[in-house]
């Protein structure tokens, strides 16, 4: 148990009692004390909804990159201008470094 509490990175219990059933928990309940440690039980699903709303979040940042790459044109007579106009400003000596890279 100590184990788990550290592998999430949780200072563990300073005693851990074991309980047959719930009702057994229940009469053990009234009497934990401030030194039995907190409830970990927010910082576990905090952490597990954070990490889960992060990758949905990068999911669907990538979906949304690929709707829009793939809806733009790349010969769009813009884009070939653009590239036209940053050749021919280009002195001659880099000239075929920059076809090749075309």
């Amino acid at each position: 148990m100590r184990l788990a509490y550290e592998a999430a990175g949780l200072e563990p219990p300073a005693r851990i009692v074991w309980c047959d059933s719930p009702l057994a928990l229940s009469g053990l309940a009234g009497r934990m004390s401030q030194g039995d440690g907190g409830n970990v039980r927010f910082r576990l699903l905090d952490r597990l909804r954070r990490r889960i709303a992060s990758q949905v979040e990068a999911r669907v940042h990538r979906k949304v990159l690929a709707a829009v790459d793939s809806a733009v044109d790349p010969a769009d007579l813009l884009v070939a201008a653009a590239a036209d106009a940053v050749i021919r400003s280009v002195p001659e000596q880099n000239l075929s470094m920059l076809g090749q890279l075309r």
